[in-house]
């Protein structure tokens, strides 16, 4: 079987399901991130041949193609994901440069802290973006602490990584003070969790998508505002991904808080509010 063919094949068995850009893209993400191959209309031999009935039954199954290759592109870097963390979105890499973009030019130490760092993409992208800055992260997961540590090896990039359930007040009180805090915290309720895709369900963990132990989907943020209070330098930022539905209602905790001269909520690519920055007095 050529490259090309097994492009082909893995195409035609899930394209009913997936539709045909779709389709296209994910064999293309196999064949690249697996076995290293970019040509797929390759007319040479395919050595792996074995792996392809496996392949399939994966996808078929609804597993996200960065859990069966083991990595994930983001913000144009290859990073190593697992089930044990959540895939990085688009929106996440938005995020990520709206923080780049608001300190363009601007040198010297900053002191940055990630919270809920998953696979660590966030605080190794400005790490590797922003040398001079201090990069913090913590994560109630030690198996997401893991993928993230390998990361950050990866790509050379020094980072205090800390296990830590931020919910826990006591355990907030010996993290120290910040000019940025950025966040893609678990936002969605418990009723809105159990109506997304199969692929979401039966392989994200939930914990990075749910506020474990709270009924309150907005949980974080009510803790994001306090944790500000002492630990976000004046004049510092925070920075935070939305859950869609509820951008109006996270807006107002923000505002109702007092503590900031400015509170901004932008749309992702899609016109969605997905992202808010809030700069303290």
């Amino acid at each position: 079987m050529t490259i090309y063919e097994t492009y082909r094949f893995i195409i035609d068995h899930i394209i009913e399901r997936q539709g045909k850009r779709e389709a296209e893209n994910i064999a293309s993400i196999i064949l690249d991130d697996l076995y290293g191959i970019t040509n797929v209309l390759s007319s040479d031999e395919f050595h792996h041949v074995d792996d392809l009935q496996e392949i399939v039954y994966r996808l078929l199954d609804d597993e996200p193609v960065q859990y069966i290759t083991g990595m994930t592109n983001f913000y144009g870097y290859k990073f190593k994901v697992s089930p044990k963390v959540l895939i990085p979105r688009p929106e996440t890499e938005e995020l990520v440069h709206w923080v780049l973009s608001d300190f363009k030019g601007r040198r010297g130490l900053v002191d940055v802290i990630d919270i809920g760092s998953g696979s660590g993409c966030i605080p190794i992208i400005l790490k590797k973006k922003k040398t001079e800055w201090r990069l913090h992260a913590v994560d109630k997961s030690v198996d997401a602490l893991n993928v993230a540590q390998i990361n950050a090896k990866y790509f050379s990039t020094d980072i205090n990584f800390q296990e830590m359930n931020f919910l826990n007040a006591k355990s907030r009180k010996s993290l120290g003070c910040y000019n940025i805090i950025i966040s893609n915290p678990p936002y969605i309720s418990t009723d809105e969790f159990d109506q997304m895709s199969d692929n979401v369900l039966k392989y994200e963990p939930r914990m990075a998508l749910v506020p474990i132990g709270s009924p309150d989907p907005l949980i974080f943020y009510r803790k994001l505002v306090s944790f500000s209070v002492k630990h976000l330098f004046p004049s510092g930022n925070i920075y935070v991904e939305l859950n869609e539905y509820l951008a109006d209602k996270i807006e107002n905790i923000f505002q109702a808080s007092g503590l900031f001269e400015l509170v901004e909520v932008r749309k992702d690519l899609q016109g969605k509010k997905r992202m808010l920055k809030a700069c303290k007095m």
